[in-house]
């Protein structure tokens, strides 16, 4: 099972990839969450330090564009593009099925319904750049 390859890569990296990339999202938006309100908030959905929307983006953004590592406009853009269709979808499904929202951009500018805005969407092309480049 641990030599399985899905799209070229070995299943036990795609396994490990998500759980770590659930866990740094965890942190990071518990961290700054907590920061902001100046009291601790836990941000995970789940019980536990992951945030599954965190791995699940950036395992596809490093399914997707590894093989484009040399080509940062065509990774910033591209992955940009596909974790704000995920958020998109992500926070449209969560609403629909649980009745609540979990994030809401409709203070920011350049927003689409409050499920995405422009800010975060350059922020994921930026971290995408981080993740294949330099993590």
């Amino acid at each position: 099972m641990l030599n399985l390859k899905v799209f070229d890569f070995y299943f036990i990296d795609i396994f490990y990839n998500f759980f770590i990339y659930s866990f740094i999202g965890w942190l990071y938006e518990s961290s700054y969450v907590s920061i902001t309100k100046k009291i601790l908030v836990n941000r995970g959905f789940l019980n536990g330090p992951i945030i599954p929307l965190y791995g699940c983006g950036a395992t596809i953004v490093y399914l997707i564009f590894w093989r484009y590592k040399d080509n940062d406009l065509l990774v910033f853009f591209g992955s940009m593009l596909v974790t704000t269709v995920l958020e998109y979808v992500t926070s449209f499904l969560m609403e629909e099925i649980f009745h609540a929202k979990w994030w809401d951009y409709s203070d920011m500018k350049f927003n689409l319904q409050g499920r995405v805005c422009l800010e975060a969407s350059l922020l994921w092309g930026v971290l995408s750049l981080l993740m294949i480049n330099v993590i």
